[in-house]
C-alpha cells in the first residue's frame, strides 16, 4: 500500500499470487475455477459456485 492506503499492484504483478489465493478462496466456498488460453488470443479465468435456493 502506499501512503493514501491505496493497493499498489504493480509491485507484485506476474508472481502469480493473485490466482493462487482466489483458487483457495473459490474452493472454500464449494465453488470451482477454470480457464482457457489459446496462444496469439488470450486467456479467460472464470468461477462458479453453487446455489442453495435459500436466498435471504
Amino acid at each position: 500500500m502506499d501512503d493514501t492506503g491505496t493497493l499498489i499492484l504493480a509491485k507484485i504483478e506476474g508472481t502469480g499470487i493473485g490466482l493462487t489465493i482466489t483458487k483457495k478462496m473459490v474452493e472454500q466456498m464449494q465453488g470451482k475455477i477454470d480457464v482457457r488460453s489459446e496462444v496469439g488470443v488470450g486467456t479467460t479465468f472464470w468461477v462458479e459456485f453453487p446455489i442453495d435456493g435459500n436466498s435471504n
